[in-house]
Protein backbone atom coordinates (compact mmCIF):
# COMPACT_ATOMS: atom_id res chain seq x y z
CA UNK A 1 0.00 0.00 0.00
CA UNK A 2 1.05 3.47 -0.26
CA UNK A 3 0.22 6.31 1.45
CA UNK A 4 -1.11 9.46 -0.45
CA UNK A 5 -0.43 12.45 2.03
CA UNK A 6 -3.02 15.07 3.29
CA UNK A 7 -3.01 19.26 1.86
CA UNK A 8 -2.45 19.69 -1.88
CA UNK A 9 -0.45 17.52 -3.78
CA UNK A 10 0.72 16.49 -7.59
CA UNK A 11 0.46 12.92 -7.83
CA UNK A 12 0.41 9.90 -10.00
CA UNK A 13 -0.17 6.50 -9.59
CA UNK A 14 0.92 3.11 -11.22
CA UNK A 15 -1.70 1.11 -12.99
CA UNK A 16 -4.83 2.08 -15.38
CA UNK A 17 -8.24 1.67 -14.07
CA UNK A 18 -7.91 2.70 -10.46
CA UNK A 19 -10.97 4.10 -9.55
CA UNK A 20 -10.88 7.55 -7.57
CA UNK A 21 -12.64 7.17 -4.75
CA UNK A 22 -9.45 5.22 -2.70
CA UNK A 23 -7.76 8.57 -2.97
CA UNK A 24 -11.04 10.74 -1.89
CA UNK A 25 -10.99 8.95 1.43
CA UNK A 26 -11.54 11.51 4.12
CA UNK A 27 -13.09 14.11 1.76
CA UNK A 28 -10.56 14.42 -0.37
CA UNK A 29 -10.72 16.22 -3.73
CA UNK A 30 -8.81 15.30 -7.48
CA UNK A 31 -8.50 17.41 -10.13
CA UNK A 32 -6.96 17.22 -13.58
CA UNK A 33 -5.69 19.31 -16.33
CA UNK A 34 -7.48 18.56 -19.90
CA UNK A 35 -6.21 20.42 -22.66
CA UNK A 36 -8.90 19.39 -24.95
CA UNK A 37 -11.79 19.97 -22.77
CA UNK A 38 -13.68 23.46 -22.99
CA UNK A 39 -12.41 26.61 -20.79
CA UNK A 40 -14.88 28.06 -18.75
CA UNK A 41 -14.22 31.73 -17.04
CA UNK A 42 -14.08 30.15 -13.46
CA UNK A 43 -11.95 26.75 -13.68
CA UNK A 44 -10.67 27.27 -17.41
CA UNK A 45 -9.67 23.59 -18.52
CA UNK A 46 -9.94 22.06 -14.96
CA UNK A 47 -11.42 18.99 -14.36
CA UNK A 48 -12.80 17.55 -10.77
CA UNK A 49 -13.65 14.22 -8.80
CA UNK A 50 -16.09 14.86 -7.50
CA UNK A 51 -17.81 17.39 -9.94
CA UNK A 52 -17.51 21.00 -8.98
CA UNK A 53 -20.69 23.51 -10.51
CA UNK A 54 -19.03 25.41 -13.58
CA UNK A 55 -16.05 23.54 -14.48
CA UNK A 56 -15.56 22.00 -17.53
CA UNK A 57 -16.26 18.18 -16.46
CA UNK A 58 -16.09 15.94 -14.17
CA UNK A 59 -13.69 13.46 -15.28
CA UNK A 60 -14.05 9.37 -15.34
CA UNK A 61 -13.30 7.82 -12.28
CA UNK A 62 -10.96 5.65 -13.49
CA UNK A 63 -7.57 7.14 -13.43
CA UNK A 64 -4.78 6.88 -15.96
CA UNK A 65 -1.32 5.37 -15.50
CA UNK A 66 1.19 7.65 -16.96
CA UNK A 67 -1.01 11.29 -15.97
CA UNK A 68 -0.70 13.29 -13.28
CA UNK A 69 -3.85 14.53 -10.56
CA UNK A 70 -3.58 17.23 -7.92
CA UNK A 71 -5.19 15.53 -4.96
CA UNK A 72 -6.65 18.30 -1.61
CA UNK A 73 -7.50 16.33 1.22
CA UNK A 74 -8.15 17.25 4.93
CA UNK A 75 -6.55 13.93 5.89
CA UNK A 76 -3.90 10.97 4.34
CA UNK A 77 -5.26 8.24 1.74
CA UNK A 78 -3.73 4.82 1.38
CA UNK A 79 -3.83 2.59 -1.23
CA UNK A 80 -3.10 -0.39 -2.45
CA UNK A 81 -1.92 -0.66 -5.99
CA UNK A 82 -1.76 -4.29 -8.42
CA UNK A 83 1.69 -5.20 -8.74
CA UNK A 84 3.55 -3.00 -10.40
CA UNK A 85 3.74 -3.32 -14.17
CA UNK A 86 8.33 -2.26 -14.82
CA UNK A 87 7.96 -2.39 -18.73
CA UNK A 88 8.82 0.96 -20.27
CA UNK A 89 5.88 3.45 -20.75
CA UNK A 90 5.05 6.11 -22.96
CA UNK A 91 2.56 8.49 -22.77
CA UNK A 92 1.44 11.84 -25.16
CA UNK A 93 2.21 15.33 -24.62
CA UNK A 94 0.73 18.04 -26.97
CA UNK A 95 1.05 22.02 -26.74
CA UNK A 96 -2.29 22.59 -26.38
CA UNK A 97 -4.15 26.31 -26.82
CA UNK A 98 -5.48 29.03 -24.56
CA UNK A 99 -4.51 29.33 -20.80
CA UNK A 100 -1.45 27.01 -19.60
CA UNK A 101 -0.95 26.53 -23.37
CA UNK A 102 2.09 23.56 -23.73
CA UNK A 103 1.68 22.29 -20.05
CA UNK A 104 1.25 18.46 -19.55
CA UNK A 105 -0.11 17.01 -16.09
CA UNK A 106 2.34 13.77 -16.34
CA UNK A 107 2.81 11.05 -13.46
CA UNK A 108 5.62 8.46 -12.85
CA UNK A 109 4.41 5.57 -14.22
CA UNK A 110 6.51 3.30 -12.54
CA UNK A 111 6.97 2.17 -8.58
CA UNK A 112 10.07 3.39 -8.05
CA UNK A 113 12.12 6.43 -8.34
CA UNK A 114 13.03 7.21 -12.38
CA UNK A 115 15.84 9.62 -12.98
CA UNK A 116 15.20 12.67 -15.13
CA UNK A 117 17.92 11.97 -17.48
CA UNK A 118 16.71 8.42 -18.35
CA UNK A 119 13.56 10.19 -20.34
CA UNK A 120 13.17 10.24 -23.85
CA UNK A 121 11.07 11.71 -26.07
CA UNK A 122 10.31 11.77 -29.72
CA UNK A 123 7.67 13.47 -32.19
CA UNK A 124 4.29 11.68 -32.33
CA UNK A 125 4.21 8.92 -35.35
CA UNK A 126 7.99 8.57 -35.64
CA UNK A 127 9.35 5.09 -34.97
CA UNK A 128 11.07 4.09 -31.22
CA UNK A 129 14.49 4.57 -32.90
CA UNK A 130 14.03 8.28 -33.22
CA UNK A 131 14.03 8.70 -29.34
CA UNK A 132 16.35 11.77 -27.95
CA UNK A 133 17.07 12.70 -24.81
CA UNK A 134 15.04 15.42 -23.03
CA UNK A 135 18.34 17.52 -23.65
CA UNK A 136 18.49 16.94 -27.39
CA UNK A 137 14.63 16.87 -27.40
CA UNK A 138 14.66 20.71 -25.82
CA UNK A 139 17.53 21.83 -28.25
CA UNK A 140 14.86 20.24 -31.27
CA UNK A 141 11.75 22.08 -29.56
CA UNK A 142 9.78 18.95 -28.92
CA UNK A 143 9.41 19.20 -25.38
CA UNK A 144 11.49 20.70 -22.06
CA UNK A 145 14.49 19.22 -20.82
CA UNK A 146 12.94 20.35 -16.77
CA UNK A 147 9.47 18.93 -14.87
CA UNK A 148 7.90 20.72 -11.65
CA UNK A 149 6.24 18.98 -9.06
CA UNK A 150 4.21 19.95 -6.24
CA UNK A 151 5.08 20.90 -3.14
CA UNK A 152 8.49 21.08 -2.24
CA UNK A 153 9.18 17.48 -0.69
CA UNK A 154 13.24 17.21 -0.50
CA UNK A 155 13.97 14.71 1.99
CA UNK A 156 15.88 16.70 5.27
CA UNK A 157 13.68 19.52 4.96
CA UNK A 158 10.14 20.47 5.82
CA UNK A 159 7.64 20.71 3.24
CA UNK A 160 6.01 23.96 2.05
CA UNK A 161 3.50 25.14 -0.38
CA UNK A 162 5.62 25.90 -3.93
CA UNK A 163 6.96 24.12 -6.23
CA UNK A 164 9.97 21.78 -6.69
CA UNK A 165 12.19 21.86 -10.01
CA UNK A 166 13.46 18.17 -11.74
CA UNK A 167 16.34 19.24 -13.40
CA UNK A 168 19.74 16.99 -14.12
CA UNK A 169 21.68 20.09 -14.37
CA UNK A 170 19.99 23.15 -12.80
CA UNK A 171 21.40 23.45 -8.67
CA UNK A 172 20.30 21.91 -6.00
CA UNK A 173 17.31 20.68 -8.63
CA UNK A 174 16.06 17.08 -7.73
CA UNK A 175 17.66 14.68 -10.21
CA UNK A 176 15.04 11.66 -9.75
CA UNK A 177 10.64 12.41 -9.93
CA UNK A 178 9.46 10.20 -7.31
CA UNK A 179 7.01 7.33 -7.19
CA UNK A 180 4.12 8.29 -6.89
CA UNK A 181 4.53 12.22 -7.93
CA UNK A 182 2.89 13.69 -10.63
CA UNK A 183 4.59 16.53 -12.85
CA UNK A 184 4.17 19.62 -15.40
CA UNK A 185 5.99 18.87 -18.62
CA UNK A 186 6.11 21.62 -21.33
CA UNK A 187 5.58 20.67 -24.62
CA UNK A 188 6.34 22.71 -28.03
CA UNK A 189 5.06 20.07 -30.54
CA UNK A 190 3.22 16.96 -30.42
CA UNK A 191 5.40 13.99 -28.66
CA UNK A 192 5.96 11.32 -27.03
CA UNK A 193 7.66 10.95 -23.48
CA UNK A 194 9.23 7.31 -23.19
CA UNK A 195 9.84 6.46 -19.24
CA UNK A 196 12.44 3.63 -18.99
CA UNK A 197 11.11 0.39 -17.62
CA UNK A 198 13.12 -0.89 -14.43
CA UNK A 199 14.79 1.01 -11.85
CA UNK A 200 16.97 4.02 -13.44
CA UNK A 201 20.84 4.54 -12.80
CA UNK A 202 21.54 7.86 -10.51
CA UNK A 203 23.87 10.30 -12.26
CA UNK A 204 27.39 10.12 -11.77
CA UNK A 205 29.29 6.55 -10.77
CA UNK A 206 27.26 3.48 -11.93
CA UNK A 207 24.86 5.89 -13.84
CA UNK A 208 24.67 8.27 -17.26
CA UNK A 209 26.74 11.27 -16.72
CA UNK A 210 23.69 14.11 -15.87
CA UNK A 211 24.08 16.90 -19.17
CA UNK A 212 24.33 20.24 -18.56
CA UNK A 213 21.47 22.62 -19.21
CA UNK A 214 23.32 25.76 -19.43
CA UNK A 215 26.34 25.50 -22.21
CA UNK A 216 29.54 26.24 -19.96
CA UNK A 217 32.55 28.07 -20.60
CA UNK A 218 35.36 29.67 -18.73
CA UNK A 219 33.06 32.85 -17.92
CA UNK A 220 29.86 31.41 -17.66
CA UNK A 221 28.01 31.20 -13.96
CA UNK A 222 24.95 30.35 -12.61
CA UNK A 223 23.18 31.55 -8.88
CA UNK A 224 20.51 30.43 -7.73
CA UNK A 225 17.63 32.70 -6.05
CA UNK A 226 15.03 32.19 -3.67
CA UNK A 227 11.81 33.85 -2.59
CA UNK A 228 9.98 32.42 1.05
CA UNK A 229 7.20 33.43 3.16
CA UNK A 230 5.98 31.92 6.53
CA UNK A 231 4.01 29.05 4.75
CA UNK A 232 5.01 29.00 0.75
CA UNK A 233 8.29 29.56 -0.88
CA UNK A 234 9.73 29.62 -4.83
CA UNK A 235 13.32 27.95 -4.35
CA UNK A 236 13.96 27.38 -8.08
CA UNK A 237 15.25 30.75 -9.65
CA UNK A 238 18.35 31.43 -11.38
CA UNK A 239 20.32 33.82 -12.92
CA UNK A 240 23.62 34.53 -14.38
CA UNK A 241 25.47 34.41 -17.79
CA UNK A 242 26.14 31.68 -20.18
CA UNK A 243 23.65 30.61 -22.68
CA UNK A 244 20.53 28.36 -21.84
CA UNK A 245 19.68 25.09 -24.49
CA UNK A 246 15.97 25.90 -23.43
CA UNK A 247 13.91 28.37 -21.79
CA UNK A 248 13.34 27.31 -17.88
CA UNK A 249 10.08 28.63 -17.54
CA UNK A 250 7.98 29.24 -14.66
CA UNK A 251 5.22 27.02 -13.95
CA UNK A 252 1.73 27.56 -13.65
CA UNK A 253 0.44 29.29 -10.71
CA UNK A 254 -1.47 27.06 -8.05
CA UNK A 255 -4.92 28.77 -7.86
CA UNK A 256 -6.70 29.13 -4.20
CA UNK A 257 -3.20 27.48 -2.34
CA UNK A 258 -0.84 30.16 -0.72
CA UNK A 259 1.52 31.61 -3.16
CA UNK A 260 4.70 33.07 -3.41
CA UNK A 261 6.03 33.40 -7.08
CA UNK A 262 9.23 35.23 -8.06
CA UNK A 263 10.19 35.08 -11.87
CA UNK A 264 12.34 36.61 -14.00
CA UNK A 265 11.53 38.89 -17.12
CA UNK A 266 12.90 39.87 -20.26
CA UNK A 267 13.89 43.46 -20.45
CA UNK A 268 10.79 44.39 -21.83
CA UNK A 269 8.36 43.95 -18.71
CA UNK A 270 5.46 43.76 -21.16
CA UNK A 271 2.45 41.90 -20.12
CA UNK A 272 2.90 39.15 -23.22
CA UNK A 273 6.49 38.59 -21.99
CA UNK A 274 6.84 34.93 -20.96
CA UNK A 275 7.34 34.13 -16.57
CA UNK A 276 10.87 33.00 -16.58
CA UNK A 277 12.47 30.64 -13.79
CA UNK A 278 15.96 31.28 -15.53
CA UNK A 279 17.34 34.09 -16.82
CA UNK A 280 20.81 34.21 -18.36
CA UNK A 281 22.75 36.53 -20.51
CA UNK A 282 25.04 35.75 -23.14
CA UNK A 283 29.07 35.05 -22.50
CA UNK A 284 29.95 38.60 -24.22
CA UNK A 285 28.29 40.01 -20.91
CA UNK A 286 30.58 38.48 -18.72
CA UNK A 287 31.76 41.97 -17.87
CA UNK A 288 28.45 42.76 -16.43
CA UNK A 289 24.41 43.63 -16.84
CA UNK A 290 21.40 43.45 -15.35
CA UNK A 291 18.29 40.79 -14.69
CA UNK A 292 15.11 42.02 -14.03
CA UNK A 293 12.30 40.00 -11.59
CA UNK A 294 9.32 40.48 -9.83
CA UNK A 295 7.93 38.95 -6.75
CA UNK A 296 4.32 38.35 -5.90
CA UNK A 297 2.46 36.32 -3.04
CA UNK A 298 -1.29 36.02 -2.02
CA UNK A 299 0.30 36.18 1.51
CA UNK A 300 -0.89 39.84 2.45
CA UNK A 301 1.14 41.34 5.38
CA UNK A 302 3.71 38.53 5.65
CA UNK A 303 7.45 38.78 5.55
CA UNK A 304 9.08 37.47 2.33
CA UNK A 305 12.69 36.67 2.06
CA UNK A 306 15.07 36.75 -0.99
CA UNK A 307 17.94 35.08 -0.62
CA UNK A 308 21.14 33.57 -2.65
CA UNK A 309 22.28 30.49 -1.31
CA UNK A 310 25.85 29.96 -3.13
CA UNK A 311 27.71 33.13 -4.73
CA UNK A 312 30.85 30.76 -5.39
CA UNK A 313 30.45 30.19 -9.25
CA UNK A 314 30.50 33.74 -9.92
CA UNK A 315 34.10 35.66 -10.90
CA UNK A 316 35.63 37.26 -7.92
CA UNK A 317 36.31 40.44 -9.87
CA UNK A 318 32.35 40.87 -10.13
CA UNK A 319 30.22 43.09 -7.91
CA UNK A 320 26.31 42.08 -7.48
CA UNK A 321 23.76 44.64 -6.21
CA UNK A 322 20.15 43.65 -5.66
CA UNK A 323 17.59 46.67 -6.25
CA UNK A 324 13.83 47.10 -4.61
CA UNK A 325 13.05 49.16 -6.85
CA UNK A 326 9.32 50.10 -4.84
CA UNK A 327 11.86 51.69 -2.09
CA UNK A 328 14.96 52.24 -4.06
CA UNK A 329 17.26 50.04 -1.64
CA UNK A 330 20.14 48.70 -2.71
CA UNK A 331 21.79 45.75 -1.02
CA UNK A 332 25.19 43.91 -2.00
CA UNK A 333 24.95 40.66 -2.75
CA UNK A 334 28.16 39.70 -1.55
CA UNK A 335 27.75 40.96 2.07
CA UNK A 336 24.31 40.02 2.80
CA UNK A 337 23.12 36.88 2.49
CA UNK A 338 19.07 37.41 2.25
CA UNK A 339 17.06 40.43 1.97
CA UNK A 340 13.35 40.94 3.73
CA UNK A 341 10.21 43.06 2.96
CA UNK A 342 6.82 43.35 4.12
CA UNK A 343 4.14 41.96 1.17
CA UNK A 344 1.50 44.91 1.80
CA UNK A 345 -0.38 44.17 -1.87
CA UNK A 346 -0.88 41.53 -4.41
CA UNK A 347 0.62 43.20 -6.94
CA UNK A 348 3.87 42.63 -8.23
CA UNK A 349 6.90 43.99 -6.69
CA UNK A 350 10.13 44.56 -9.24
CA UNK A 351 13.54 44.28 -8.43
CA UNK A 352 16.58 44.44 -10.64
CA UNK A 353 20.01 42.47 -10.15
CA UNK A 354 23.25 44.14 -11.52
CA UNK A 355 26.60 42.45 -12.10
CA UNK A 356 29.73 44.90 -12.63
CA UNK A 357 33.45 44.66 -12.82
CA UNK A 358 34.55 45.95 -9.88
CA UNK A 359 35.75 45.19 -5.99
CA UNK A 360 33.44 42.73 -4.79
CA UNK A 361 33.13 44.88 -1.01
CA UNK A 362 33.82 42.11 0.91
CA UNK A 363 33.81 42.46 4.45
CA UNK A 364 37.48 42.44 5.34
CA UNK A 365 38.13 41.43 8.97
CA UNK A 366 41.46 42.69 10.34
CA UNK A 367 41.86 42.25 14.16
CA UNK A 368 39.36 42.02 17.17
CA UNK A 369 39.67 44.90 20.43
CA UNK A 370 38.51 43.57 23.71
CA UNK A 371 36.35 46.26 26.02
CA UNK A 372 34.96 46.42 28.73
CA UNK A 373 31.09 46.02 29.10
Amino acid sequence: AHTFPAALRLVAVPQDGLGAAPLLAGGGMLARWNPAAASSPTYAKWEFSPAVAGAPGQFSGALQRGRGYFRAGASAAQVTFAAPDASAFEVAVSPGTGEYAGWNLLGNPHWNAVNVSSLLARKQGQPATENQSLLEAAGANLVADYAWGYPVTEQGRFTLNGYQLYSASFPNALKSIPAGAGVWLFAIQEALVHWPGGVALPPGPGGPPAPSTVRRSPASWLVQLRARSSQCRDDYNYFGVGQLRSPLLNPPRMGGAPYVDLYLTTGTRSEGAPRLAASVLGAARAGGGSWSFAVESNQLGEALTLSWPDLSCVPKNQRLTLTDLTVGKMIPLRTVSAYTFMNRSAAPRAFELRAEAGPSSALLVSGFAARPT
